[in-house]
């Protein structure tokens, strides 16, 4: 049975690397039911995401197989909080398939207030985005989802999970509090994930600083030549390599 389980569901640039490389780890008496890694590679994650196939007994049969039977299960990935680029437009049919699949779950939000759409914007870049910014012309939000949409509404997603599991089942796990107290923040989830051990990843999140904007604009200017999630049909693909050499050269720009 997986009544232990935790859930934690993102979001991007609040510390969700540093749980999953720091925390949930087996040292701490944790195993992770995913990997983290390779979270796009993983059949119950796709199928919680994409709603491929989705059957939530047949989700949980294979996490509940994956499960040692004694570790803290956890199930660690951001894009189960939606994504940026999209505006989080399916975090809601994703919370009502954890909701089915894993109902007796426990759920951690990670949360930011300061420097979240610039640290968003700068991971988008490394990832391939294009645009000059995360904000694109108002004209494409009336056929498709984009940024913000509903991604920045911290507390209507703690409040929508809290209905579907529980308000003492949810907790928000602030980035800054983890950056500033770490000790603090190993305590906080320690508690709300009724596990001691985790007390002792007292580590403190690197703050690291995003690239200068300079730095930003000429990996922007070279993702257009390259393949990526975020830009499928490049004019010319230079490959990775090449958008990197490109990148380089674009270094007095």
């Amino acid at each position: 049975m997986l009544d232990r389980l935790v859930v934690h569901i993102g979001l991007h640039k609040t510390g969700t690397t540093w749980l999953q490389r720091h925390a949930f780890v087996p040292a701490f008496g944790v195993q992770q039911l995913v990997d983290s890694a390779q979270p796009w590679d993983d059949s119950a994650l796709q199928s919680l995401v994409r709603g491929l196939n989705f059957d939530p007994l047949a989700v949980r049969a294979e996490l509940e197989r994956r499960w040692d039977g004694s570790s803290l299960p956890a199930l660690s990935a951001e894009r189960l909080g939606g994504h940026p680029i999209s505006g989080g437009y399916d975090r809601w049919d994703i919370a009502d398939r954890l909701a089915e699949a894993l109902p007796g779950a426990r759920i951690l939000v990670g949360t930011r207030s300061e420097g979240w759409e610039e640290s968003i914007y700068a991971q988008m870049i490394q990832e391939g985005f294009t645009g000059r910014s995360l904000v694109q012309p108002s004209r494409t939000q009336w056929k498709s989802a984009s940024w913000p949409g509903c991604y920045r509404d911290v507390g209507g997603l703690v409040e929508g999970y809290r209905q579907r599991f529980g308000r003492d089942r949810v907790a928000e796990l602030p980035y800054e509090l983890l950056r500033d107290k770490p000790e603090h923040f190993t305590k906080l989830l320690a508690e709300v994930c009724t596990h001691e051990a985790l007390r002792g990843a007292t580590v403190a999140a690197e703050h690291r600083e995003n690239p200068r904007a300079p730095d930003l604009e000429r990996l922007r200017l070279a993702n257009h030549f390259k393949v990526s999630a975020l830009n499928p049909s490049p004019l010319v693909d230079l490959g990775p390599r090449g958008a990197a050499w490109l990148a380089r050269i674009l270094k007095p720009f």
